[in-house]
């Protein structure tokens, strides 16, 4: 007969825990904005803070500005450069190409397209996704800096690096380069039929219920903000 009162006890012991817990919420998100508060400026570049804790939201903020140069304050919503975030997205579409049978990673880059031939023609797939082509980063060369902050294409792109000597033999050495994942992202189009954000779109954001997913940018050469008025634009990076 001890037992309803145990439950009892129980049952109020996990309510009172609740109330605390949800008592507790508003004076965490105060905290944690108060952190917030103080690393970003007004009229400095800004970002977006998301803090979660169990499913529950507790603080969603946007703080200093999107675009400087142009007054347009960061929003939650805005629409954020992943630079080299979208590196994993592009690998994700190479394999499921690789899946689908229409590439294959020991695959030399000029039997893909002969547009690639030359230094570069026998590097593979798989030492573009791993770093280790050789092909010199064009984020190096100072004449592609106007090109990279424009709309430029990825064979745009690809012909500023494309003739030059390899730095390394492709396979022996690791080397960082955004140059492998332009070379990818103009093999995505050329075996998929489609624009880079079409297949993505398409194939990833989509099956994955990714409604916000609408852009990722492999070539790192623009971004899209909101405006004040809730359209948006372009403004280069």
């Amino acid at each position: 007969m001890k037992i309803p009162g145990v439950v009892l006890m129980a049952s109020a012991l996990v309510m009172s825990g609740s109330a605390a817990a949800t008592n507790a919420a508003p004076a965490r998100t105060e905290a944690l904005a108060r952190e917030a508060d103080a690393f970003f400026k007004d009229q400095q570049p800004g970002g977006v803070v998301l803090v979660t804790q169990g499913g529950q939201v507790l603080l969603r903020r946007a703080y200093g500005m999107a675009d400087i140069e142009n007054g347009v304050a960061m929003r939650p919503d805005a629409a954020l450069r992943l630079a080299s975030v979208t590196k994993q997205f592009t690998t994700v579409a190479v394999m499921q190409l690789v899946q689908a049978g229409k590439l294959r990673l020991e695959t030399p880059l000029d039997t893909l397209d002969p547009a690639l031939a030359g230094p570069m023609g026998k590097v593979t797939v798989q030492q573009l996704l791993t770093h280790t082509s050789g092909i010199k980063n064009v984020s190096s060369i100072p004449a592609s800096r106007a090109a990279r902050r424009e709309e430029t294409d990825a064979l745009g792109l690809i012909g500023y690096f494309k003739d030059l000597p390899l730095e390394f033999a492709s396979g022996t050495r690791f080397r960082y380069s955004n140059s492998n994942y332009i070379v990818l992202t103009h093999l995505i189009q050329r075996l998929s039929g489609q624009s880079y954000a079409e297949y993505m779109q398409q194939a990833i954001f989509q099956p994955l219920g990714m409604p916000e997913g609408h852009r990722i940018d492999p070539l790192e050469g623009s971004r899209t903000l909101p405006d004040p008025a809730g359209t948006s634009r372009s403004a280069p990076t």
